[in-house]
């Protein structure tokens, strides 16, 4: 008897993992709760099950716009204790060509995941994996209480399909061993299947783009670089073969490989976007002889080298306006067999059917420069290399290497006197070394004006640190900064943006104020941070604000004016902002008190009852919130900085300039926040001016490792501010939303009619549908087009509707309610 235990004992494992999920019962698999179903899929399963019978299938779709950004699912941990184990473990087996992102969290019942254990897996091509994570959590999170297990993607570059079994816990010194040899096996096999099909696949790209097909004078000019290409990537498919038909490879050379035969497609995008362009050039009658021209919008980016050109030729040029406002179109060259010199924009006067003018003065032609990336950030991007964003008004004349697109930025600016009508004339592109080629070009002048100040209130925090004696006295410090910052609160005023700094500890410029309010430019001001720290300290930052106050009150500037404090504070310092608020408002009753501190009640929810405005981030601005918050007497803003990410708007270099433009026009029409804040215009560490173009030597990294996150202009020589196609986008974006206000003050007049004719009624009608930010623009903050014909057509229906109302001269911003506190009233 004694021999047949020990030989029990002796055949048992010396350890004994934990099993969390093996999968052999369809309950396990059902425990998980999966997000965004639509796209991405969990099933049972009895592929490569490791554990037994069975395991769990994930599958997931290719990100694309309007699907979720996070792909997740997660599953409560049928273990709370796990305070005696060093490792968790899990096999993975993926079943694509392409190594999918991976990543998941473990915590408590208390600590959010985001602040918790954070793995990232690696599993590479059709390989079966045994992941081992060392338990090492945060010190928040109580291992004795571990309640969520949290698996997650990030917007999939391909569509993939994982099976994961056997997650267990394993103790200090016990074994991790290896997934099934007859698995990876079977994995082998299915990927020489998989590497067939792609073979296939491109070779019947290569085949496909034949240059016999090609206009023959379009191959002529263009088929030498396809050729090459093609030549090319037939090399790299052969030496791949081999690689991947190898079952000895090792996974890492398979990877690499893979990887590199996927990007073989990405080659003929560019030379085949060439041709397409040469084409739509040629079908609408333009010389291609030595370069293509083409058009973009102001809301478009067009990379100037290394990506395709999503663009077409065209042979007019248009822009629309109304009068006091500025708006922008560009015009791309593109050289076709050899480099340009001195290419530059040549303009006109332009003239309506009755000959009144539209002076050649109030057009201008700036070169569109481009910032270097070198190094992905913190969010997605489609490129890491050139793109475009200063607007250079220094170099008219550039040369153009062949095969690069250089942009060049066409303004149009109107006064209030300006004739309304449709003004035709030519634009013209010249060369040092090639016959120039015109365009025609017309500007359509709306008979209504805008106003000059924003139409919304702005709190801004900029500095000039080009200008800092202490930091920079080679720049003419103190003294040569009075003299320029006249010249920023003009540029900044002409993109709509208010002067200061929320930040600011020291008095706020008032010469500078004064100035911008006789220009009819002031919108908002801060008299200064209030942010304290300790009680005690709140009557002595009360007593430091006490003049600044008294100064603007007697300057009758006070319903300008804003106090700022408690920047992006958590729950934990709101007893500290109620204090703070309420010596505030008690010292300061007319001035509003704003934060951008974590409340996402705004006030209904917490202890903080004084804080007059609350400013969240763009996601956070949830209306039924909002409504609450003004029912009780309060203003709700909202504001962007390094986030959010898209699918969220935002400006950083590499988004959409149509995002810059939809933020702060359709989405502010359809959410009406209170006003915008931004942190930051002026992080340009140590960026010398830019004196070169177009390729300039300007760093676009600002805060961290963003790119344009807190600086949204440039500066050039002698420190002169120069502007960005994001700020540009931001204006229009402003006059967009001053459109829509326009429209809103005229409805209110058509309805305060006593009596109106039929055809006032149905102008009524049109004009209450057309009020509503239609869902094919902006469904949501999250879900938007970023086609710009779609906001135009939106744009030119406002437009139509104001002049059509009949109401001349409408100005809801004459009596300057649309200042921080009466804005509302306006709404």
């Amino acid at each position: 008897m004694k021999h047949i235990i020990l030989a029990i004992i002796l055949t048992m494992p010396l350890f004994a993992e934990h099993i969390l999920f093996d999968f052999e019962n369809e309950a396990d698999a059902k425990l998980w709760t999966q997000h965004s179903n639509a796209y991405h899929a969990m099933e049972w399963t009895d592929m490569y099950a490791t554990s037994g019978k069975k395991a769990l299938r994930y599958t997931a779709k290719k990100f694309a716009p309007g699907m979720p950004e996070w792909p997740a699912f997660e599953v409560p941990s049928p273990l709370k204790d796990w305070r005696p184990y060093d490792r968790l473990v899990l096999d993975i087996a993926n079943t694509r060509l392409l190594p999918p992102f991976l990543a998941f969290y473990v915590s408590d019942a208390k600590v959010p995941v985001r602040q918790a254990l954070l793995h990232k897996i690696q599993v590479g091509a059709t390989q079966i994996k045994r992941i081992v994570v060392p338990l090492k959590f945060p010190n928040s999170v109580d291992t004795s209480n571990i309640h969520v297990f949290h698996i997650f993607t990030e917007r999939p570059t391909e569509d993939f399909d994982l099976v994961i079994d056997r997650i267990a816990l394993l103790k200090p010194g016990e074994p991790v061993g290896e997934p099934p040899e007859t698995h990876q096996q079977a994995l082998t096999r299915h990927r020489l299947n998989l590497v067939q099909e792609l073979i296939d696949q491109i070779n019947g790209v290569i085949d496909a783009h034949n240059l016999d097909a090609l206009p023959k004078d379009i191959a002529g000019k263009l088929g030498v670089g396809l050729q090459q290409i093609l030549a090319q990537s037939r090399e790299k498919l052969d030496n791949a073969i081999a690689i991947l038909k190898n079952p000895a490879t090792p996974q890492t050379e398979l990877d690499i490989t893979i990887q590199k035969i996927h990007s073989i497609p990405e080659s003929f995008k560019v030379p085949l976007s060439i041709v397409a362009f040469a084409q739509s050039a040629q079908d609408a009658g333009l010389d291609i002889s030595e370069f293509i021209v083409g058009t973009a919008t102001s809301m478009e980016k067009v990379l100037p080298r290394e990506v395709p050109i999503a663009i077409k030729a065209s042979k007019k040029l248009q822009i629309s306006l109304a009068r006091n406002e500025k708006e922008s179109t560009q015009v791309i060259v593109l050289p076709v067999s050899r480099d340009l010199k001195g290419v530059r924009i040549v303009l006109g006067e332009l003239r309506n059917a009755n000959g009144n003018l539209f002076p050649a003065e109030s057009l201008q032609a700036d070169t569109v420069g481009y910032v270097e990336t070198k190094n992905k950030p913190p969010y997605a991007v489609s490129h890491i290399g050139w793109w475009p964003d200063p607007l250079l008004d220094f170099c008219p004349k550039v040369d153009i290497k062949a095969g690069d697109a250089q942009a060049f930025w066409i303004r149009a600016r109107t006064t209030r006197q300006q004739k309304p009508g449709v003004f035709n004339g030519k634009i013209t592109v010249e060369a040092d070394n090639a016959k120039p080629v015109s365009l025609d070009f017309s500007i359509t002048v709306h008979d209504f004006a805008l106003p000059s100040q924003p139409p919304l209130p702005t709190a801004i925090a900029w500095n000039h640190p080009y200008f800092e004696k202490t930091a920079m006295p080679q720049r003419g410090g103190a003294e040569n900064w009075q003299k320029m910052k006249f010249v920023y609160a003009d540029f900044l005023a002409d993109y709509l943006f208010d002067y200061g700094n929320i930040y600011i500890k020291t008095p706020p410029d008032f010469e500078v104020i004064e100035y911008l309010r006789s220009k009819g430019k002031l919108t908002a001001f801060g008299l200064g941070d209030a942010t304290v720290w300790q009680e005690d300290k709140i009557p002595q930052e009360i007593e430091r604000l006490r003049p600044i106050y008294e100064e603007a009150k007697r300057r009758n500037l006070l319903k300008y004016a804003y106090i700022y404090a408690y920047d992006e504070c958590q729950p934990d310092k709101f007893p500290i902002i109620e204090k703070c608020a309420q010596a505030l408002k008690k010292a300061f009753p007319e001035v509003i008190v704003m934060t951008t501190s974590y409340d996402h009640s705004f006030g209904a929810d917490t202890i903080v009852k004084s804080v007059d405005a609350w400013c969240p981030l763009t996601p956070r601005f949830d209306l039924q919130k909002v409504k609450a918050a003004r029912d009780a007497g309060r203003f709700v803003w909202w504001y962007i900085c390094c986030g959010p990410h898209n699918p969220f708007a935002n400006w950083f270099v590499e988004y959409h300039a149509i995002e810059a433009r939809l933020l702060m026009g359709a989405m502010t029409a359809k959410y009406q926040p209170d006003g915008f804040l931004y942190y930051s215009m002026t992080i340009w560490n140590d960026n010398k001016p830019i004196l070169e173009g177009p390729f300039t030597n300007w760093n676009p990294v600002s805060w961290t490792t963003y790119h344009g996150d807190g600086a949204t202009f440039c500066f050039g020589k002698d420190g002169k501010p120069i502007p960005t196609i994001r700020i540009e986008n931001y204006r229009d974006g402003l006059e967009d939303y001053a459109y829509h206000c326009l429209l809103k003050e005229a409805i209110q007049r058509m309805n305060a009619l006593p009596q109106r004719t039929a055809q006032q009624n149905q102008w009524l009608d049109d004009a209450e549908k057309a009020i509503v930010v239609p869902a094919e623009l902006v469904n949501n903050l999250h879900s938007f087009s970023r086609d710009p014909k779609v906001l135009q057509a939106w744009r030119d229906n406002l437009a139509r509707l104001i002049v059509s109302s009949g109401f001349k001269d409408m100005d809801p911003w004459a009596d300057n309610d649309f200042a921080v506190r009466g804005w509302r009233t306006k709404r």
